[in-house]
């Protein structure tokens, strides 16, 4: 919308204002205290509008060297988890993740995507199950009681239709948490980059969690 002004599109008008522009009603040294503990990309987002620093930039540690990779052969996997994001213009998503290890010790590899816009319920049910196919992945309750690494499929809860579509093609999706600040929070620490403690030169970094070549979107 703002661009759309900028742009000067009928029916669209907007201006440029931050916290500067209300000085009796924000507190300057709140906001230093803010500025001190924000990081620098977020901090210019959300207090100074600055609208470019988001492009691409959720998780400004993102680097495509380290975090972009295949996983080692012959992985075993802890579990694996399916993530399920509804969509029409936005795509729908499915994603795979495989899980090395347990809780905050552990590394999530995204091993394989679905992205694809304008697919009906239906679609996404019989995509799900392929996708479980070409994964050897759990789908069923009787599936799962049976299956040599757990597999848990969970979806944005906001469209429970959809998700009941799941159930009914005798797929078990749970519900997510919506918890969206919490779960950045979470996806940032296992990107964030650490020393290698096998490297004696200091130099080389690892990560907690890596995204597959193959996962474009």
């Amino acid at each position: 919308g703002h661009k759309a002004a900028l742009d000067k599109a009928p029916g669209f008008f907007s201006f440029h204002a931050t916290y500067k522009d209300a000085p009796r009603q924000v507190s300057a040294a709140y906001v230093e205290s803010v500025r001190r503990v924000t990081d620098p990309v977020v901090f210019s987002r959300e207090w100074e509008c600055n609208f470019d620093s988001a492009e691409g930039m959720v998780y400004s540690m993102f680097d495509h060297a380290l975090h972009v990779r295949e996983p080692p052969p012959n992985p075993r996997w802890t579990e694996m988890l399916v993530g399920i994001d509804h969509g029409w213009e936005d795509p729908g998503v499915l994603l795979l993740v495989g899980v090395q290890g347990n809780g905050r010790d552990a590394t999530c590899w995204i091993l394989d995507e679905v992205y694809e816009q304008h697919q009906v319920p239906t679609w996404w049910t019989a995509r799900a199950k392929r996708f479980a196919e070409q994964w050897n992945m759990a789908v069923s309750w009787r599936q799962h009681e049976r299956a040599a690494v757990p597999c848990r499929w969970f979806a944005d809860p906001s469209r429970p239709e959809q998700i009941q579509e799941f159930v009914r093609a005798g797929i078990r999706v749970e519900p997510a948490k919506n918890a969206v600040e919490d779960d950045i929070l979470a996806v940032a620490d296992r990107l964030i980059p650490r020393l290698d403690p096998a490297d004696q030169s200091g130099k080389r970094r690892l990560a907690k969690m890596y995204v597959h070549p193959r996962c474009k979107h």
